[in-house]
């Protein structure tokens, strides 16, 4: 959630972060989406435990600007 809420505070402008919460089985997509939901340029994504590489990919796949 650091992170994030770092990033958040930065002045690049249009920025977009995309997180994806992997099948975590803690309470890491809860926290995200109390923490984010209501921030525009937080994207959450949730979907099944696959590995880190499918998180990645699916992430980079919603990508629509220069990445960082």
């Amino acid at each position: 959630m650091q992170t994030i809420t770092s990033v958040l505070l930065s002045d690049l402008q249009d920025l977009r972060i995309i997180v994806v919460n992997d099948g975590s089985m803690d309470k890491t997509g809860e926290l995200l989406d109390a923490n984010f939901s209501h921030e525009p340029r937080v994207h959450i994504i949730h979907q099944a435990n696959r590995g880190k590489a499918a998180a990645l990919s699916h992430a980079m796949s919603l990508a629509d600007t220069e990445l960082w």
